[in-house]
């Protein structure tokens, strides 16, 4: 009995943590679909094992909830989400609304469990009375690109600013052009979270220019979506964002946002700037990566990688005397050596068409896009995914977060 329970916690142990590393893969450079399928293989071997332990597999998934693992989180939810136990699930849910987890795992779950299961769990979400248990259901439709009809557009209605925001994601994401007017209602909405997802959905759907001013505004000043405001904003504006990228290099406590802003433009002629940002270490692996962005250069495998600034620390260190907890959002992205990266833009410029949008080295286009989801790295993928919804406006955007054999079937 030992052994089988050694077997078995080795199974929820690495569930919980091949799902934390999942995380941070959807967001790291480097990460490739193939990648990605790779580990969901390794991760759904773990998961399977649980289900094949039956009651003990449970328990010791719930205890390393109990201790506070948000990869345990997911495990147990595909457990519960698989077998329709609805007090486990009420379990999860009550440490979701403590914030003792985070609902993440729970949208996760049921993003890779089998559609006809997923559907019926979200449908039961959707319509409870709960507004985090609505919002989850939301969430996981709009993951698995589902749209959940009449309580999508109650949801965007509701005094809830947590799920009318999650909702009004939700019909971008989806591509309900039709319901865009619940989008430009909340553009002036007082709560920040309402605000951004209706500019950020009205610029999705329909390149809204009051919706990208909007963007612009909560791109220039700090907080939690100054990032994603930048670049969809940019991707918009295009070779437009020149003067307003100048205007926010201008700042400097929007130095990085300027940089976010000039790769995702993909100007070819914003490459000088770039350059010279690549001499600022506060920027220099941003500028790295917009330069990347543009060219398709691959700052590591071209040889043109140099090495960080001496006295650097990444943030947050491990000083317990430090009060910056906040993680440095350049941190996976590598260091760019000025010189060679010089050197190697006045061969690579003449290829570039002017006057021309680039993501990786050629025209912005369709096929381009597509291109890149089956064999870009994931950061790259999701600008991908992005510059297709904007050309295609309608068509659901593609989820690059999906698990790797969904986005595989998806692109063949």
């Amino acid at each position: 009995m030992d052994e089988i329970r050694s077997i078995v916690e080795q199974h929820a142990s690495e569930a919980a943590f091949l799902w934390t590393m999942r995380n941070r893969l959807l967001r790291a450079p480097h990460t490739s679909l193939r990648t990605l399928a790779d580990h969901d293989e390794r991760l759904e071997a773990h998961v399977d094992g649980l289900r094949g332990a039956g009651e003990i597999g449970w328990n010791l998934t719930w205890e390393m909830v109990e201790a506070g693992e948000p990869g345990a989180v997911f495990a147990a939810a595909v457990l519960v989400f698989e077998t329709g136990a609805e007090a486990r699930l009420g379990g999860l849910l009550a440490k979701v609304d403590e914030g003792t987890v985070h609902g993440s795992a729970l949208v996760s779950a049921l993003g890779w469990i089998d559609e006809a299961i997923a559907r019926k769990r979200i449908d039961a979400l959707l319509a409870h009375a709960s507004p985090l248990n609505r919002r989850i259901g939301i969430a996981a439709a709009a993951v698995r690109r589902i749209d959940p009809g009449r309580p999508l557009l109650d949801a965007a209605r509701d005094p809830d600013p947590e799920l009318r925001s999650r909702a009004l994601h939700a019909i971008a994401e989806l591509g309900l052009l039709p319901h865009a007017p619940l989008l430009f209602q909340n553009l002036k909405a007082q709560d920040p979270r309402v605000r951004f997802a209706a500019a950020w959905g009205t610029v999705l759907l329909a390149k809204e220019p009051n919706g990208v001013a909007t963007l612009k505004e909560i791109a220039g000043r700090p907080g939690p979506r100054r990032f994603e405001a930048a670049d969809l904003s940019a991707r918009v504006l295009g070779i437009g964002a020149a003067g307003w990228r100048e205007a926010l290099a201008g700042n400097a406590e929007a130095e990085r946002a300027a940089v976010a802003v000039a790769g995702a433009a993909g100007d070819p002629a914003a490459v000088p700037w770039i350059l010279d940002q690549m001499k600022i270490s506060a920027v220099a692996r941003a500028a790295g990566e917009a330069f990347e962005a543009i060219t398709g250069a691959d700052l590591s495998a071209d040889g043109l990688a140099g090495n960080p600034p001496e006295g650097h620390e990444e943030e947050p260190n491990d000083n317990p005397a430090d009060e910056n907890v906040a993680p440095d959002p350049d941190a996976d992205l590598t260091w760019p050596d000025p010189a060679k990266v010089e050197e190697a833009w006045k061969a690579r410029s003449s290829g570039l068409p002017p006057g021309k949008r680039c993501l990786l080295g050629r025209e912005i286009s369709r096929e381009r896009c597509r291109e890149i989801l089956v064999g870009g790295r994931q950061r790259m993928r999701s600008a991908a995914a992005m510059e297709l919804a904007l050309l295609q406006p309608g068509q659901p955007l593609f989820e690059v977060r999906a698990p790797a054999w969904l986005q595989m079937r998806s692109l063949a």
